[in-house]
């Protein structure tokens, strides 16, 4: 009977040893966080000619959520006869989610927007509150910022001409351009977004920073866009005269002139359309009659 009893006891203690550890776990459990997977962000590919399709995709966000992307990249612009000027060809709106905002430091407050979305119609000039557009200037610091929130208007616009005039002993000009645009995640908090980056400037550091924001989770990733413009061998975000004349030093062989004395970015400077894979005279030749307008596009 006796052992009975001491038997009986010690499944009555280890049964209490038992749920004071059960207890002590689930208070432990409710004071830890739960461990999430850090949210990412890829684009693919990293490096690309203006005009290229990228793909930007999310993961580790909540679950149909919807997240803002806001890619984001600064250009050097310089003063020629009294303005400088950001041109934006067959710039390509798919997502009508989309809006961008412009800062131009050291200019005037003389910011002017020309926007034609057909050839064969006439520019609309925008320099107030217009067609959605806002314009704020902030006489201190000489700062012109234009936004156009979303939604815009979905399409490829044919010229986005952005013109200022700098303020006294300006030689070159900073522009911010940030474009935004909201995407949903799926039910496992991925998404996936095609980009058409026609149009879109190539900043002289050669970089976008591109960065996904969950609008109700407020988690974040941030990835890198280089984008190089065809022809643009000097890597200046400008294609010009010079890039036509680096080609030709390159392509003859000049003693000095090769692609690490000129700085040359050879993966933009084959731009015939004739002959493709190499980079020779004929590359300096077709980027020249494209300069003055012989030719149409950059291969």
């Amino acid at each position: 009977m006796k052992r009975r009893m001491k038997k009986k006891g010690r499944k009555i203690k280890e049964g209490k040893r038992i749920k004071q550890i059960l207890i002590a776990a689930l208070i432990a459990a409710a004071f830890v966080a739960p461990a999430f997977a850090e949210p990412t962000l890829t684009v693919t590919p990293s490096e690309c000619i203006s005009g290229d399709l990228v793909t930007l995709k999310g993961s580790g966000f909540d679950a149909s959520e919807i997240v803002t992307l806001t890619s984001t990249c600064t250009c050097w612009k310089p003063v020629i006869e009294g303005q400088t000027e950001c041109c934006l060809l067959k710039f390509n709106i798919s997502n009508k989610k989309t809006g961008f905002s412009l800062v131009v430091h050291d200019v005037k407050d003389n910011v002017t927007i020309d926007l034609r979305k057909f050839w064969g119609i006439p520019f609309w000039h925008i320099n107030h509150n217009m067609l959605g557009f806002k314009f704020t200037y902030d006489p201190v610091n000489h700062t012109s910022k234009v936004v156009r929130p979303a939604p815009i208007p979905t399409g490829v616009y044919e010229v986005i001409d952005v013109i200022g005039k700098p303020i006294d002993g300006v030689c070159e000009v900073e522009m911010v351009t940030t474009v935004t645009t909201e995407v949903t995640t799926d039910g496992t908090g991925r998404f996936r977004e095609v980009v058409d980056t026609h149009g879109i400037p190539a900043p002289k550091a050669g970089k976008y920073t591109v960065k996904a924001i969950g609008k109700t989770s407020g988690l974040s990733a941030t990835s890198d866009l280089r984008v190089k413009l065809k022809g643009d061998v000097s890597r200046d975000g400008i294609v010009g005269a010079y890039d036509c004349v680096s080609i030709a030093r390159y392509s003859v062989g000049l003693p000095g002139y090769n692609a690490q004395t000129l700085n040359l970015d050879l993966y933009t400077a084959d731009v015939c359309c004739f002959y493709q894979g190499e980079v020779d005279i004929d590359d300096a030749r077709w980027l020249a009659r494209y300069l003055v307008g012989l030719e149409t596009k950059l291969c």
